[in-house]
């Protein structure tokens, strides 16, 4: 009987200790990949358009890229909240959400469709360039809610979707994800969206995707950047 007891004892031990670790948020592993692609997105040359405005577009390797944000606005546009360097962000929990890691539709010269994967991490990619965008507007991002003024921020990506013509090599594509902001005195839910049109792109396996999945992550991050520097 004894044992049965301490048998039980240990079983809901275990099981709120299970329970307990579920809820526990790291900073994402940062990957070798995912360094790689964020060094190849951080080269783009700066486009000085506003940063919650339409970028003008840029040519990278010869396709032309346009997005509905520029996708690095100039430092001096950023800083656009006079009170910015008072405000402290947790990055508590940034999820890859989506149903499926389908992400690219890409319809052969012959008319046959094939889907690729994403290969690259997008949660990872967000995590880094949203913690780059909000330094470089001054804002302190911290690993804990240090005070109850923190805001805690939550951002789970919800669909990322390409599709690709072989023929007219063009790509277009939008990323979904909805952002959860939250202190003391404020508490948001709101939904971020941002697409991406490449033209003249020539592509023909699943890692030639990566760099436009890269840039879906960081045109989300300028936007949830955008938000946080106005809240």
């Amino acid at each position: 009987m004894r044992n049965f007891i301490i048998a039980i004892f240990v079983f809901i031990f275990i099981g709120c200790s299970s329970k307990s670790e579920m809820v526990i948020i790291q900073k994402p592993q940062i990957d070798e990949k995912s360094t790689m692609l964020f060094t190849e997105v951080m080269r783009i040359p700066l486009d000085c358009s506003e940063c919650n405005g339409k970028g003008r577009g840029v040519f990278i390797n010869g396709a032309f890229y346009k997005s509905d944000v520029a996708v690095k606005c100039c430092l001096n546009k950023n800083l656009i909240d006079t009170d910015v360097a008072f405000k402290k962000v947790y990055l508590h929990r940034i999820v890859d959400f989506r149903d499926s890691p389908k992400a690219i539709y890409y319809t052969k010269k012959n008319g046959q469709q094939v889907v690729f994967n994403s290969t690259s991490r997008p949660e990872v990619l967000f995590y880094m360039f949203l913690e780059q965008e909000l330094k470089s507007r001054g804002i302190v991002v911290v690993d804990t809610q240090t005070s109850p003024y923190t805001y805690k921020l939550d951002f789970f990506i919800k669909n990322i979707r390409g599709d690709y013509d072989r023929s007219s090599e063009i790509l277009s594509g939008k990323l979904s994800g909805e952002l959860k902001i939250s202190n003391i005195n404020k508490n948001k839910t709101l939904q971020i969206n941002t697409s991406q049109e490449v033209t003249k792109l020539f592509a023909n396996k699943q890692q030639d995707f990566d760099f436009f999945i890269s840039l879906l992550a960081k045109q989300a991050a300028n936007k949830v950047a955008e938000i946080i520097t106005k809240f």
